[in-house]
C-alpha cells in the first residue's frame, strides 16, 4: 500500500510542499489538520488509522481539484465571520454559512441543499457520529 502512494508523489515531485504550511482536509468520513514544517513529512500511526486515506486525498484533490469531493474552506472566514456575514443579506452567521456551504461546495459531489440532504453525507460513519452525539433516552 505505501508502494501505490509513494509512487503517485514521486511523480508529482513537483507539487510537494517545501517550508511550512497549515493544512486542514477532510471529506465526509475523515477530517485532517496537519501543519506540515519540513521538506520531507513523514505520516506515521496505528494500522486502520487513515495514512493512506490522507494520502489519497491529497493526491485526488491536487490531480481533480473540486471533482475530487474534497472542499477548500477559508480559514479566515471561520476565525472571522464578522468581517464576511454582511446583515444586510445575511441576518444570522446560519444564514451566512449556510449560503457559503452552498457556495463552496456546488459542482461537487458533496453539494450542500438544506432542503434535502446529499446522500454523500449518508454513510455508516456519519450515522454513528450522530447516534453517539443523541441522548440515551432517544432510540435510533
Amino acid at each position: 500500500m505505501v508502494d501505490k502512494w509513494m509512487n503517485k508523489l514521486w511523480d508529482r515531485k513537483d507539487k510537494i510542499l517545501v517550508g511550512k504550511y497549515d493544512i486542514k482536509i477532510y471529506d465526509n468520513k475523515v477530517h485532517y489538520h496537519l501543519i506540515v514544517k519540513r521538506n520531507i513529512t513523514i505520516i506515521q500511526g496505528n494500522s486502520a488509522t487513515g495514512k493512506t486515506t490522507l494520502i489519497d486525498m491529497l493526491l485526488d484533490y491536487s490531480q481533480l481539484g473540486k471533482n475530487s469531493g474534497i472542499v477548500e474552506v477559508d480559514e479566515n472566514v471561520l476565525e472571522n465571520t464578522y468581517d464576511y456575514a454582511d446583515s444586510r443579506y445575511y441576518p444570522s452567521w446560519e444564514r451566512f454559512y449556510t449560503a457559503y456551504l452552498i457556495e463552496r461546495t456546488k459542482d461537487t459531489v458533496l453539494h450542500y441543499n438544506k432542503a434535502r440532504i446529499n446522500e454523500a453525507y449518508l454513510t455508516e460513519g456519519n450515522l454513528e457520529k450522530i447516534r453517539a452525539q443523541l441522548p440515551e433516552q432517544i432510540e435510533v
